[in-house]
């Protein structure tokens, strides 16, 4: 009865072990679909570099697109724009750090860029590049993936 008992475990465990290593493979975007995220991804930060906004509406909704319609909004003021175009020529090198699989329809992106800043040595400033990370949220509409939120 013992016997029947620990081989019963040993094949339960195993059987365990199993679906646990099959849930891992599920928790990852295919390869197709990691190539559109990050096209999509791409193709917003190179608008937004050369100040393109209207050119990343289709690939946003909700909060981003709110978001991205009111930059555009800015734009309209000579003050504002210049502000906006001061800002992003601080950004260099934007690069894909990481994807994230949150649910089959959201995805997790994280991307580093390059950031210029002027720091004080001594009696003069220098330009140094520093780097930050921004974070986007992408969820598939259709057969779309679109960003819907960043920070």
């Amino acid at each position: 009865m013992r016997r029947v008992f620990l081989t019963s475990f040993l094949v339960l465990l195993l059987v365990g072990f199993s679906f646990a290593n099959t849930n891992e493979v599920k928790d990852e975007f295919s390869q197709e679909e990691l190539i559109e995220i990050s096209k999509v991804v791409n193709e917003v930060l190179a608008y937004y570099l050369k100040m393109e906004f209207e050119k990343m509406l289709p690939y946003m909704e909700e909060k981003a697109k709110k978001d991205t319609e009111q930059i555009i909004s800015y734009t309209a003021s000579p003050y504002r724009y210049n502000q906006i175009k001061s800002e992003i020529s601080l950004l260099s090198e934007p690069r894909i750090e990481e994807i994230s699989k949150v649910s089959d329809d959201i995805a997790y992106v994280v991307v580093k860029w390059g950031y210029d800043r002027s720091v004080v040595k001594g009696t003069k400033e220098e330009k140094v590049k520093v780097f930050r990370e921004s974070r986007y949220i992408l969820k598939k509409f259709g057969k779309n993936w679109k960003i819907v939120s960043y920070r």
